[in-house]
């Protein structure tokens, strides 16, 4: 059945808001994961290097850390969008449970490393290469994919069932 149109211009919405959002908070507890795992500043200079060169990889400038902070959180927002996008698709059973939306979005979050790595980084920004990607992998899947799919689970246990107004068939008898 098809939604109300307003019912679906409520629901894009939160979407996107809960998306960018979600994905923003799961960037930012990533962040934290790979300055304890990989260092203060490796985390920043990679996503620096996105918009400033491969140079920024070298690079202790303030700009380069805030650069690197701006590319993560845009990117954390957009990688979230896109977990929106396909969360809203599941029907209600799924989108409420923690463990099936937390390994969709660990899953979901390592199909975008990979993506990321493999296919986009060898073609246009080939200084991110890395010899071992295995530990940058796995924080992706713990500290940004189940970070993600938990906000979106606790969200959905929050969101009031919707009341259809259609006839029943047993009311339409």
């Amino acid at each position: 059945m098809l939604r109300h149109p307003h019912m679906l211009s409520t629901a894009a919405k939160r979407t996107a808001t809960e998306g960018v959002g979600f994905g923003v908070l799961a960037g930012v507890i990533l962040l934290a994961a790979e300055i304890a795992t990989l260092g203060s500043a490796a985390p920043l200079r990679a996503p620096a290097s996105l918009v400033l060169g491969a140079s920024a990889l070298d690079s202790s400038l303030g700009t380069t850390y805030l650069a690197g902070l701006f590319v993560h959180v845009v990117l954390s927002g957009i990688f979230g969008f896109g977990y929106a996008e396909i969360e809203a698709r599941l029907t209600d059973e799924p989108r409420h449970h923690f463990g099936f939306q937390i390994g969709l979005a660990a899953v979901y979050a390592i199909a975008v490393y990979l993506v990321n790595v493999e296919i986009i980084a060898p073609f246009f920004f080939p200084w991110l290469i890395t010899a071992s990607p295995w530990t940058e992998l796995v924080l992706m899947a713990l500290f940004f994919g189940a970070p993600l799919g938990w906000m979106f689970a606790a969200a959905e246990r929050h969101v009031p069932h919707h009341v259809s107004t259609w006839p029943s068939p047993a009311r339409a008898r």
